[in-house]
């Protein structure tokens, strides 16, 4: 039997007590979700001096502040994005109800106007035989 260092006896017992387990998943680790959740660069403490600096800008403006408030609450870009897109599609909802409504009513304003319109014409073509074939006999004005 060949001669054990006191590391790789440690190993050889750590190796029977958990047998290794092979699966397809082996050849990567997967890291755990603590990892995955960290912003990148989050190990670094301390930042380049253009971001210390920009950090204190927006810290020091209330709109930007209140910016990265809403940001912060609506999310990232593509949420914000289809939040926006979502309010689009209900806006021109309305706005396409609403066009149907006037349209609506204009065009029952124009068929009002066109009954009006037919109803004068023939009272004025009526008026208009009448004086041609039954002329006054009456001559007109004080002469």
């Amino acid at each position: 039997m060949e001669r054990l260092t006191p590391s790789s006896r440690a190993i050889e017992e750590t190796a029977r007590r958990q047998p290794l387990r092979v699966t397809r998943r082996d050849v990567v680790p997967r890291p755990s979700l603590e990892v995955l959740m960290k912003p990148p660069f989050a190990h670094q403490p301390n930042h380049h001096p253009a971001v210390l600096e920009h950090q204190a800008q927006r810290a020091a403006s209330v709109q930007l502040r209140l910016a990265d408030k809403i940001t912060d609450f609506a999310g990232s870009w593509p949420t914000l994005t289809l939040t926006v897109s979502l309010e689009a599609i209900f806006l021109s909802t309305f706005v396409l109800i609403g066009q149907n409504r006037q349209a609506a009513f204009q065009q029952a304003k124009a068929d009002h106007d066109f009954n009006e319109q037919e109803l004068e014409l023939k009272l004025t073509t009526d008026l208009h035989r009448r004086w041609v074939e039954e002329p006054p006999n009456q001559p007109r004005g004080n002469g």
